[in-house]
């Protein structure tokens, strides 16, 4: 029996693809996917491991809809996730992305991840981010 090793890359990759499959009906099936958006396969790539495919949290905080993201500004995230946070005492803390993604890339992540907010949530933060 010989064994593969697969990176946590194409781990992430086929979990989404799974997750695509899982939701497939006729309406789904020519829906486009979550992840057909540059934000989305960064976010893949790059987020899911620590803050689930769907932004449903794990290691990391929920960045969907029952989560409290959007109660952040557009400046604050986008800092969050370039200059990474510390957690000092926590067994997990946010890496710095700002040396693999370049600034384009970190807005596509952030709106891939406000696609997973409401509709109210969104305009919520967008007026946040406008008096800050």
């Amino acid at each position: 029996m010989s064994t593969t090793a697969i990176s946590i890359s194409q781990l992430l990759t086929a979990a989404g693809l799974m997750l695509g499959v899982a939701a497939c009906s006729p309406a789904a099936a020519s829906a486009p996917s979550l992840y057909d958006s540059p934000g989305g396969r960064l976010f893949l790539r790059h987020c899911a491991a620590c803050h689930g495919a769907r932004g449903e949290g794990g290691a990391g905080p929920l960045l969907n809809a029952a989560g409290h993201a959007h109660h952040h500004t557009d400046g604050e995230l986008a800092t969050a996730v370039t200059d990474g946070i510390a957690r000092p005492g926590a067994p997990v803390a946010m890496p710095a992305w700002g040396n693999t993604l370049s600034p384009q890339e970190v807005r596509q992540v952030l709106e891939f991840v406000k696609g997973l907010w409401t509709e109210e949530q969104r305009q919520f933060q967008q007026a946040l981010s406008a008096q800050r």
